[in-house]
């Protein structure tokens, strides 16, 4: 399945769009004609998504000028007033200087306040998606005027100051209303802080051959169901429950019941067809206001605990959520594995191998799932150095799981170095019980036997749109009542309606 998108729905680094642009030279396309190609791409998008306007294409030094010029001519060319501003004058490149010999070198204007608060339309040209080091005083002060200015701002590639590899700050920049950048996303467009600064995001092409695209190996994706939803196994005339997966909880003692009731209820709403409990004695009444559906199973003990999992129809397992750091989470996730049962490893689960993470390191594969948020993980990966992207890739390669990095920009992480960005979380998650109700969403899936590292992608996509579909006011307990909702829009429209149809 990640193959047949993996083209559609890769996302690259700068890196990766250098050595694309090299390719293309080489099969024969030139350099000057890319950069027109990309100059014309952001034009036709500013003619297409806004009436005619005062433009101020910015430009600094690089091969983003040279797309700059080549905007403001195509503009011009359209009777669109333009002005371009270029503000750091220096040497260019031979193709960023033909462009300007083609708008004209005495059609410059120097930088003036003025002028940036008086265009209707900035162009952002300063720099592109290799930035890699902090802005200069004077190149703070022009963004500093972009931003505060009324226009509206579209950048070339990703704004001016976002580095296109991480998503870091470098120190300040633009905040742009629109980004336009070619052949695919940037992981800067994605991940936190740089996603919040590009505005809506325009993918267009610029004439890279298309052989280049489907021979490169992609190794960073965008979520999206399109890449998941044909995994998902969906019920059919003869399916009984013990088919549509076992999923076990432990849960929590008393006065920390309600995490397992969230992931329990979850679990069933997602699809597993038997979900079953795991508590104290003293517990087993503060489930009693919960789905009828679920089972209640008295685990006093390990060995009680041992004796539900054991039952070979159980297939899959959480532990974590409200469990509380002791001698009992520990244990529950060592016979767990001891069993050989895929797991979600969540919350007390990750914290109580503080101390010891080669333990568990030793006993997880790739048929588990760590769920951590950004304390948690530091936890069991205290040494790993390095961005988001690079920290996350090496976790999933030292424990052999998949890991969720949690928050608003989460990141799958498959330990063959395959990464997903999801991008669709609203800041309404930030909610108590929305990581129990993740837990037990990639614990339903998992447990009908959906490949982990895409059937958590999936749970993770679905516990985003969920929340987008309630919005403001949004508890926990909203997200599981949703879940249907998102499934239902997503098998039930015209044209996967054959392919549920097929499997009924």
């Amino acid at each position: 399945m990640m193959d047949k998108y993996k083209n559609q729905y890769g996302v690259i680094t700068p890196k990766d769009m250098y050595d694309f642009d090299n390719k293309s030279i080489k099969l024969g396309i030139t350099s000057l004609e890319l950069m027109e190609n990309a100059g014309r791409a952001v034009s036709d998008n500013i003619r297409k998504n806004y009436k005619k306007s005062h433009v101020l294409v910015i430009c600094g030094n690089g091969n983003n000028a040279g797309d700059g010029f080549v905007v403001a001519k195509n503009l011009r060319e359209a009777n669109w007033p333009v002005k371009v501003m270029l503000i750091n004058d220096t040497v260019f490149s031979k193709d960023t200087s033909s462009m300007l010999e083609r708008w004209g070198k005495n059609d410059l204007i120097k930088y003036s306040i003025d002028e940036i608060y008086s265009a209707e339309i900035i162009v952002d040209a300063i720099f592109g998606s290799g930035l890699n080091r902090p802005l200069n005083s004077f190149n703070l002060e022009v963004v500093s005027s972009i931003n505060a200015s009324k226009a509206k701002v579209i950048s070339i590639d990703l704004p001016s100051g976002v580095n296109g590899e991480t998503g870091d700050i470098l120190n300040s920049a633009v905040i742009a209303d629109s980004t336009v950048t070619f052949i695919r996303k940037k992981i800067g467009h994605l991940l936190l802080p740089g996603k919040q600064f590009c505005g809506e995001v325009y993918v267009e092409n610029i004439g890279t051959q298309k052989s280049i695209i489907e021979n490169f190996k992609f190794n960073y994706f965008e979520n999206n169901p399109n890449i998941w939803s044909k995994g998902i196994k969906l019920p059919n005339l003869y399916s009984h429950k013990y088919q549509r997966g076992f999923s076990v909880i432990n849960s929590g003692k008393l006065g920390s019941t309600n995490a397992a009731k969230l992931a329990a209820e979850s679990a069933l709403r997602i699809g597993s067809g038997v979900v079953a409990i795991c508590c104290v004695r003293e517990c087993i009444n503060s489930f009693t206001a919960s789905k009828s559906s679920l089972i209640i199973k008295e685990s006093n003990n390990i060995v009680q605990f041992i004796q539900t999992i054991s039952d070979p129809r159980c297939t899959a397992v959480l532990i974590g959520p409200g469990n509380g750091i002791n001698d009992h989470t520990y244990n529950c996730v060592i016979e767990a594995r001891k069993l050989m049962k895929p797991c979600v490893i969540d919350a007390d689960a990750i914290s109580v191998f503080k101390n010891k993470p080669n333990v568990l390191f030793d006993i997880i594969d790739q048929d588990c799932i760590l769920t951590p948020h950004e304390g948690e993980f530091e936890r069991i990966f205290p040494n790993l150095k390095g961005n988001k992207i690079e920290r996350v890739k090496e976790a999933s390669k030292i424990s052999g799981a998949i890991i969720v990095l949690k928050g608003s920009d989460t990141l799958i992480s498959s330990p063959d170095g395959r990464v997903i960005i999801n991008s669709c979380a609203p800041p309404t998650l930030a909610t108590a019980g929305s990581g129990d109700v993740l837990a037990g969403i990639i614990l339903g899936l998992l447990s009908q036997g959906t490949d982990p590292f895409l059937g958590t992608a999936a749970a993770v996509w679905i516990h985003s749109i969920s929340a987008r579909l309630f919005g403001f006011g949004l508890i926990a307990d909203d997200l599981v009542d949703l879940i249907p909702k998102v499934l239902n829009t997503l098998f039930l429209n015209d044209e996967n309606k054959k392919q549920v149809k097929n499997k009924l």
